[in-house]
């Protein structure tokens, strides 16, 4: 699976995931920290910011992908930063 597919799956989940946030009634702290993470993930990535998709991970997070050589491709969050373009301050 190449890196645009991976992107598109991840995001397409994540988008489910916000969908399924929004949609619950009524919004507690916990729910909120949810809204908040996913709305620091897509304003990042659609705005390639990657000091703003920072936020939305652990300094420590990986991300499990895969492309069509490698079935379980790990990508550390700081390698997953790097591939976008703005500066991580």
């Amino acid at each position: 699976m190449q890196i645009k597919q991976c992107y598109s799956m991840l995001l397409l989940s994540a988008l489910s995931l916000y969908s399924f946030v929004l949609l619950a009634a009524p919004q507690n702290q916990e729910q909120a920290a949810i809204v908040a993470t996913l709305n620091h993930y897509f304003h990042g990535t659609s705005y390639n910011q990657p000091d703003v998709i920072k936020k939305a991970f652990n300094d420590s997070a990986t991300l499990n992908l895969e492309n069509k050589d490698t079935p379980n491709w790990v990508v550390p969050i700081a390698e997953y930063l790097g591939w976008f373009e703005g500066q991580i301050q």
